[in-house]
């Protein structure tokens, strides 16, 4: 009877030890499961903070940001022209607001973002407020789910005012490349000698008749000092140049004589 008795409180203090050990377990579950969810909740609520966030920046951001498919279709858009709404160019494709030329360098342009996943910048014409041609830059980035490419990120920013500079650019250096090339003709062409001289009075510039009054090609003169070129006429000269150089001041109807080395 006595040895059953110690075989019984035995199995009971083990069962009992089992049941504490299965308690602690569950405890300690607990509180990794709270600690877990607790987790979870400040990754949703920084999730939420974060898409909040990006939303409130997209949404008052000068650029216009969309997301397009493989297809160039328009997924999202932060906003529009005027001329148009958001809902009716979300669905629509991004090829139908871009002249056709550049159709074959946006299909280009998409087709590596989404195969390789790198950015990618180009420009083009597209239509502006109220259909009016205008000019953007855009940037396109690839966007993942699950380690593959699905869509892709445009961020577009208008460049029409310095597209508009550059071509008043252009034209502004034809016109001067005009007046250059007409003035250089008068001065080669001029029956009267003319030269351009430094600050050192080293020539600068020369037409084809003072190389013939001083009998020396122009490639003589350029580089130069007027005392190399023409020594008998350099005082003279040095004395008519000196309030030109110094104050700016044009010397007129002076005359001068001496021997040139013709």
């Amino acid at each position: 009877g006595a040895g059953f008795g110690r075989c019984l409180m035995s199995s009971t203090l083990k069962t009992r030890e089992e049941l504490l050990a299965e308690l602690e377990r569950l405890q300690a579950r607990l509180v990794e499961l709270e600690r877990t969810e607790a987790e979870r909740e400040q990754a949703v609520a920084a999730l939420r903070e974060s898409e909040e966030r990006w939303r409130s920046l997209v949404q008052n951001a000068s650029n216009i940001i969309f997301t397009v498919d493989q297809e160039g279709k328009i997924l999202f858009i932060n906003r529009t022209v005027i001329g148009f709404t958001v809902e009716q160019v979300i669905g629509s494709s991004s090829y139908d607001y871009v002249p056709a030329e550049f159709h074959d360098t946006m299909r280009e342009i998409f087709a590596r973002v989404f195969q390789t996943g790198e950015a990618e910048d180009y420009e083009s014409e597209s239509l502006g407020d109220h259909c009016k041609p205008a000019w953007y830059s855009n940037r396109i980035s690839a966007m993942r789910q699950d380690g593959k490419v699905t869509t892709a990120l445009v961020i577009s920013s208008d460049i029409t005012e310095r597209k508009r500079a550059e071509k008043a650019l252009q034209e502004s250096e034809k016109r001067l490349q005009a007046q250059f090339g007409e003035l250089n003709l008068v001065y080669q062409c001029s029956p009267v000698g003319l030269y351009v001289l430094d600050r050192n009075l080293r020539f600068l510039r020369v037409n084809q008749k003072l190389a013939e009054i001083d009998g020396i090609p122009i490639e003589g003169h350029l580089g130069r000092t007027i005392f190399e070129v023409v020594p008998d006429l350099a005082e003279h000269l040095q004395r008519l140049w000196r309030p030109v150089l110094e104050k700016g001041e044009p010397v007129l109807d002076v005359e001068i004589q001496g021997e040139t080395p013709k």
